[in-house]
């Protein structure tokens, strides 16, 4: 089907706008010559209904699906040779992170300014940006034809460059940086050293005390803050008065732990969360206390600096990276340091 394509992108090539993004990789160029196939894995099924009900002898317009099927499986290969040859610990979670339709449609189809290129027939006028769903007069539906246009667009560049993977190596780790550059790293202080994971709930000692959050958007940090009361009929332990924590007065002053978690989780909104071990860690703690609430669990895409820079204590990165490190047992002095090792590691390209 790909070599037949129809005469009605022929009157429509001619008045396409420039597509570059911030910094020009092979898939800009690709878009800005289109080919025959480019034009295809840029049409969208609403395209094809239209034109064909107002064609005189009702020609089919070709769509993209079939390149987008195809585009999947390549996007998957890439991605899973990027990852492995980086040694990444969690290679299934990780490639994941970087597949899903949502981040195709949210952060990679931005990048390219698809929405504006792509041959379809929908209300453009009703899109909220770029959102998930296509919007059209009878409700919403959830077409993704974003993320299957990006799809497809890889499946053309494939097919139109010998059909090697080493060609679309670039592309998709420029979509890892493109998804890797937005993210909000958090980092929780608590009221004791840990629990026995064993006991109940209602058991258990340790309560999340202090969480900071900071949101890099475009390279842009926002820090947000909350000390957080304690939960009910939870203390702080020995070690935390002595070593960690020595006013317990300013945590009773704080938010309740139910507020300042919904805080959280509306200021992270779907962009992943960084932390050093924030499946082990953080996340545990925070989706215990959500249990504690009867909430349903918190389940963000998550990326661990320990997955890429091995199971090391963040004091140890930091000598890797030259970054000043002071053990605070601050939560906002922690979750800055992540973010520089972090973006130092985007800077070396790993």
């Amino acid at each position: 089907m790909f070599e037949d394509f129809d005469l009605f992108h022929e009157n429509i090539i001619s008045i396409r706008i420039d597509v570059s993004p911030m910094s020009e990789d092979p898939l800009t160029s690709y878009i800005k010559n289109g080919s025959e196939r480019c034009q295809l894995a840029l049409t969208d099924r609403s395209y094809r209904t239209k034109h064909q009900r107002e064609s005189k002898d009702n020609a089919v317009v070709q769509i993209n699906f079939e390149l987008g099927a195809l585009g999947d499986a390549v996007l998957r290969l890439a991605l899973t040779q990027i990852l492995y040859h980086e040694g990444r610990e969690k290679l299934i979670e990780e490639r994941a992170r970087y597949e899903s339709d949502r981040v195709l449609v949210e952060r990679v189809a931005p990048y390219y300014r698809l929405r504006d290129v792509l041959y379809d027939d929908t209300n453009k006028d009703k899109m909220h940006g770029y959102d998930y769903f296509e919007y059209s007069g009878d409700g919403d539906h959830p077409q993704k034809f974003l993320a299957t246009a990006m799809e497809a667009l890889l499946g053309a560049y494939f097919l139109d460059h010998r059909e090697s993977i080493s060609e679309v190596i670039p592309i998709v780790r420029n979509w890892m940086s493109v998804i890797d550059k937005d993210y909000v790293c958090i980092d929780t202080e608590r009221s004791t050293g840990g629990d026995d994971r064993s006991l109940p709930i209602e058991e258990r000692k340790c309560s999340i005390i202090e969480i900071a959050a900071i949101k890099v958007v475009d390279g842009r940090p926002e820090e947000k803050y909350w000390d957080v009361q304690l939960i009910p009929g939870r203390c702080f332990d020995s070690y935390a008065l002595d070593v960690l924590h020595r006013d317990p007065d300013r945590y009773a002053k704080g938010k309740d732990p139910e507020t300042a978690l919904a805080e959280l989780i509306k200021f992270v909104g779907h962009l992943p969360v960084l932390g050093c071990d924030f499946v082990d860690k953080d996340l545990y703690y925070i989706n215990e206390h959500l249990e504690c609430f009867k909430h349903d669990k918190w389940k963000p895409d998550v990326i661990e600096l320990q997955n890429r820079c091995g199971k090391t204590k963040l004091e140890y990165m930091c000598q890797r990276f030259g970054i000043s490190f002071i053990q605070t047992h601050s939560a906002i002095d922690d979750a800055r340091v992540t973010v520089e090792c972090f973006e130092s590691l985007n800077s070396k390209g790993v």
